[in-house]
């Protein structure tokens, strides 16, 4: 039983070593111009890759075994800075830092030719190559639309005894207006989605219809 002080002696003093060699650093950073806080800046340690980020008041908070001689303080757009650190202390170091602006230098533009021309020159230049009809065969597919539409037309036309079957589709029509102003009246659309094939020697051609669809226009 007279050990049991000596134990507890010797744990009280390693529990002091301990608490003697950590290291507790806290602090703020702050706008070196407008004292405002720096939220989301990265304080650390630059070789044991080792911080904290500060919170949105720019507040932070260290506490480690293991230091360096110095704390640096990282944020987009401002300078780096650091401050030299007391191992095994309670300290506070509190971070201004300045915003790292960058002069651009002055640009002139020229105006020059339109890039669309020289992407002409270049197609008109390899048009031969180009063709299809220099290919041996060659594949597409192909998409028509017709569209029947009626203009001018008067009230003893659209009564005559030929357009009598069309009349309830006639006023039942869709009603636009031209670049001149005049009435267009759309009646009828066709649609072919289809492909083609096409072989040149023995000169053979080839339609495949994908889909096919025509309708009436009515409102």
């Amino acid at each position: 039983m007279r050990y049991i002080p000596i134990i507890f002696a010797l744990m009280m003093m390693l529990a002091g070593h301990t608490i003697a060699q950590q290291t507790v650093i806290s602090g703020k950073v702050t706008d070196a111009t407008t004292g405002e806080p720096i939220p989301y800046a990265k304080v650390y340690f630059k070789h044991l890759h080792m911080g904290a980020t500060t919170t949105f008041e720019g507040l932070y908070s260290i506490k480690t075994d293991k230091v360096e001689d110095s704390l640096t303080v990282e944020y987009l757009g401002y300078t780096p800075k650091s401050k030299h650190v007391k191992q095994g202390q309670v300290q506070v170091i509190n971070f201004q830092i300045a915003s790292s602006e960058t002069q651009m230098n002055e640009v002139t533009i020229h105006p020059g030719e339109n890039p669309a021309f020289r992407i002409l020159r270049g197609v008109w230049a390899h048009r031969a190559q180009n063709d299809k009809a220099s290919l041996s065969s060659y594949q597409y597919r192909s998409y028509s639309k017709i569209e029947m539409s009626a203009t001018n037309i008067s009230d003893k036309f659209k009564n005559s005894g030929l357009m009598k079957p069309f009349k309830n589709i006639f006023d039942s029509l869709k009603m636009i207006s031209g670049d001149d102003g005049k009435t267009i009246i759309p009646f009828f659309i066709s649609e072919t989605n289809s492909d083609v094939y096409y072989i040149k020697n023995p000169g053979l051609k080839s339609e495949h219809i994908r889909g096919k669809q025509a309708k009436w226009c009515r409102s």
